[in-house]
Order: structure tokens, then C-alpha cells, then sequence
């Protein structure tokens, strides 16, 4: 049976340019990890390497790093297995019997039992009181969540209860997929005794997860589009005898999933803050995109990263375009496009 992951706490700190007391790492197999996906300094890495069998054999395991140079920067750690919540039934503490119950969750149906089990170790577990927020609209979502147990309660900017989500249940996958902040607002249902328990993956962890395994993505593509549907219907009519808005108001991810989702044919023109920018669908499908001189999947991929700007669909097509073939698959060149957003965002 495998144990769970360890945690590395940093019990104390001085000089150090990477690290700040309180935070910690995770230990899993032999792959080390900071919680908030800072990078693994060498030196340290190298430390935490050659004291592995220490760390795995002792779970009062405590040691100082070597520094930098020097610099006089130190950091000290000290590990302990990761807490399990006492509340959990006894039989759902085993990564097998933890393998069985995600096993019957619609979005790992698609996984057999070994598969998951290597998502296991992503997994975090989190729990709400009643009326504390889980997102707040406006606001980044740095995480994926599944419920465990209980429920909570979607609404909109204006209060506007939108939804209710139970057991099995995602959220926080819009952001995931488009990169954007919170278009809602999710609240644990309940009195201030209830609890809603909620499984949570970091968004790169889930990417990370996605690319390992695509029928993840294909779950929530499928869920987006039924989302987007129930939320966006009336919207999605317009398209029609064509549209147009603000970006600010339905931001470029958004409306072309919009577009993917209801198969249209057409040419969506943007009018945006640094260029202009043009994008041509065939049922739904990115034919080709433009951006200044940028052309096809680059061009696509600066118009994701412009937020600011005016856009309007029209639902006729270029004969000379009629015939152009698709780009790529619309969902992995959106996330292709979110991924690189995100890294640049990582790398200044």
C-alpha cells in the first residue's frame, strides 16, 4: 500500500531569497514539491536527496539546509506524515478504498484503478462551513473542486442564485479551461456547523493531470459546453443574425467556446486594445485567426492574451474561406493557449 505524501515544514528561515517561514513541501515517492509550485532551489534539492532514506524512515525526520555560498542564508525543516481528516471514515483513509470511491465519480469513470491512483497524489481535501465562499466572483481560481460531501451554491454578480451543486460535482472549471477570474461566486450551503468537504486540485497540477490523461479533458469540455448552454442560451441566439459587446462584458475564451458549442459558421472581428484581430469558424470550428501580421495558431494565441476591446460576430463566411481546413482541435488550442498565458504569467 502506498503511504501518503509527507510534508516538509520550514520551521525556521534566515536570509533566504526563495523561501519564507510556514511554507512547505511535498514529499511523494521520491519527487519533491513546493505546495505553492514555487521552484526547487538545487541546493536544497540536492540536501533534501541525500538525506531521502532519513526522511522516508523517520517521521521526526528534521534537518538545516547547506545555504548559498555564503550568504549566511539558511533554512531549517522538519517533516511529519500528512494529517488524514479524522472525520473521514476509516475506510476511505487506504489509497485503494480512496481508488474505488473517486473510481465511481462521473469524471474519473474514465480511468482504470492504477490511473487512478497516480491521480491520488494531486489530490488535496478541503472543507467549508455554511456560508463561507468558496470562490468569489471576480476573483482567481486557483484550484479545480470536486464535492466529497455536502453542497454549495452558485450565483452571479448580482445575487442571482444560479445553481446547486452536490456530491460529485465540479466547479471552478471555467477558469481552468479560459484562464479568466471567477465569473461566480460558490458558497457552502448549510448553518455555520455544517460542512461541505470538497476535493481540490491546483489548476497546474490538473493540467499537468489533463495532458496525462485526455479523457479528463474531454469530461470537462463536455460539461463546459453543457454549462454554457443552460447559462448562455439566449445569448447563443443572437448568433443567429449576428453579435455584438465588450470584452469586458464576455471575455475572447468565453465567446469562442460559445461559438464551438452552438457549431456556428461565421466571422468573429475584434477591435482590441494593442491590434486588430479576426478569427473565422466553420461549425463551430477555428478555420483560421489573425492579429496584426500573426496569422493561424499564433495569431489566436495573442488574441487570447488581449482582454480589452470590442467584438462583433457575423454569421457569413468568405468564399475564399469556405474550404480552408481546421486549424487544430478547438479544445487543445484553447488550453495551448491558456498554458502559455499561464507561463508567461510564471515567468514574468
Amino acid at each position: 500500500m502506498s503511504e501518503p505524501p509527507i510534508i516538509l515544514h520550514i520551521i525556521d528561515e534566515e536570509k533566504c531569497p526563495l523561501y519564507q517561514k510556514g511554507e512547505h513541501f511535498t514529499l511523494s515517492g521520491n519527487a519533491f514539491a513546493h505546495r505553492d509550485h514555487k521552484g526547487l532551489c538545487l541546493m536544497l534539492s540536492a540536501d533534501l536527496l541525500s538525506s531521502y532514506p532519513e526522511i522516508d524512515d523517520h517521521q521526526n525526520f528534521h534537518m538545516t539546509c547547506s545555504g548559498c555560498n555564503d550568504s549566511g542564508s539558511r533554512i531549517s525543516i522538519a517533516c511529519v506524515q500528512q494529517d488524514v481528516d479524522d472525520s473521514l471514515p476509516e475506510h476511505k483513509r487506504t489509497l485503494s478504498n480512496i481508488a474505488s470511491i473517486l473510481s465511481g465519480f462521473s469524471i474519473f469513470k474514465s480511468l482504470d484503478e492504477h490511473q487512478i491512483k497516480d491521480v491520488i497524489s494531486f489530490i488535496r481535501l478541503g472543507q467549508f462551513r455554511g456560508g463561507t465562499h468558496i470562490i468569489k466572483a471576480g476573483t482567481p481560481v486557483k484550484n479545480l473542486y470536486i464535492i466529497l460531501s455536502g453542497s454549495a451554491e452558485v450565483t452571479g454578480d448580482d445575487g442571482m442564485k444560479l445553481a446547486t451543486l452536490s456530491k460529485e460535482e465540479v466547479f471552478g472549471e471555467m477558469s481552468l479551461l479560459s484562464g479568466n477570474t471567477a465569473g461566480a461566486s460558490v458558497k457552502a450551503l448549510g448553518k455555520t456547523h455544517d460542512v461541505t468537504k470538497v476535493l481540490f486540485f491546483s489548476i497546474p497540477d490538473f493540467k499537468l493531470l489533463m495532458a496525462r490523461f485526455p479523457s479528463l479533458q474531454m469530461y470537462l469540455a463536455r460539461l463546459l459546453t453543457e454549462r454554457l448552454a443552460k447559462t448562455n442560451m439566449a445569448r447563443a441566439n443572437e448568433f443567429t443574425s449576428g453579435m455584438h459587446g465588450s470584452l469586458s462584458e464576455t471575455p475572447i475564451a468565453e465567446l469562442c467556446q460559445i461559438i464551438n458549442m452552438n457549431r456556428k459558421t461565421g466571422v468573429l472581428s475584434l477591435n482590441l486594445s494593442n491590434d486588430t484581430g479576426r478569427i473565422s469558424f466553420r461549425d463551430g470550428n477555428i478555420i483560421s485567426a489573425t492579429y496584426g501580421i500573426k496569422k493561424n495558431k499564433e495569431a489566436f494565441f495573442k488574441i487570447l492574451k488581449d482582454t480589452k476591446g470590442m467584438f462583433t460576430f457575423t454569421s457569413a463566411l468568405p468564399s475564399e474561406e469556405a474550404g480552408m481546413p481546421v486549424i487544430a482541435n478547438f479544445m487543445n488550442l484553447l488550453l495551448e493557449g491558456v498554458s502559455r498565458i499561464d507561463d508567461e504569467s510564471l515567468n514574468g
